[in-house]
């Protein structure tokens, strides 16, 4: 099956059917219900793949890289088939929000995994994990009746919320220094900063080494880390205070402080 796209370009549509209870319900004694219908389409795009997911007329969710495996029509085919079986079992659409998953901001709903938020996607997208993702969930909720997230602090509630991250950290110095950093300000190996992938800048974390019980106070004011599995990227004198720069990597625990 093939949808009309912007252009005159072809996107090429696999469909799938779900009956959501409050559909159900809003359907008169005879009358069938109103049925948003849940697709997942690829569109080539510059030379490029992009994978869509629509909620009825809309696309809801734009994946422009692959990732985990998965090309962006794969991944788009995926996060569709997520959001049917939700909506299957009557979701509701106020579960809809943003939250970390192993490190990476992901669109959740209820307890369900419906998509992971990847740097690439958003860097395309002239955005960042944490805007993208609450654009996704917003056009999720919008389009299933409810209002957008209401932000705390400028994050989304799930993650505004967050009291503990778990993880692991890495640490980053040769060869940076002097550079700028995501947040504009030059690199300074021997101050206690770090990377973290959507924290705002500016914001205070204490960071325990969950091996030996240390801990150090740093200051976010760069992205990253971009490997899986690692939650935060400290500057080199944070990570001596951690005396973890012979290991590389270890398991955290992280505390934004007020």
């Amino acid at each position: 099956m093939t949808r009309g796209a912007a252009g005159g370009l072809a996107l090429l549509v696999t469909v799938t059917l779900f009956w959501p209870a409050a559909a159900l319900a809003a359907g008169g004694p005879g009358e069938a219900p109103a049925l948003p219908v849940v697709s997942s389409g690829v569109r080539e795009l510059a030379g490029r793949q992009e994978g869509e997911v629509w909620l009825g007329d809309q696309v809801v969710i734009r994946l422009r890289t692959a990732a985990g495996g998965f090309d962006p029509g794969d991944r788009a085919s995926l996060v569709a088939r997520r959001l049917a079986a939700f909506l299957a079992v009557g979701g509701d659409p106020h579960t809809v929000i943003v939250g970390p998953v192993s490190g990476e901001i992901c669109v959740l709903a209820g307890d369900r995994l419906l998509a992971t938020v990847d740097q690439a996607t958003a860097r395309l997208q002239d955005s960042d994990p944490v805007k993208l993702g609450t654009a996704w969930a917003n056009q999720l909720r919008r389009k299933l009746g409810v209002g957008d997230l209401e932000l705390v602090d400028g994050l989304p509630p799930g993650l505004a919320a967050l009291e503990a991250e778990f993880g692991r950290a890495s640490w980053y110095g040769p060869g940076f220094a002097g550079r700028p950093t995501a947040s504009g300000e030059p690199f300074d190996p021997d101050a206690m900063t770090a990377a973290h992938r959507w924290l705002p800048f500016g914001t205070r974390v204490l960071v325990t080494e969950l091996s030996g019980g240390r801990s150090v106070l740093v200051r976010i004011n760069d992205r990253g880390p971009f490997v899986g599995g690692r939650i935060i990227d400290l500057a080199r004198a944070a990570a001596d205070a951690l005396e973890m720069t012979r290991a590389g990597v270890v398991p955290v625990a992280l505390r934004v402080l007020p």
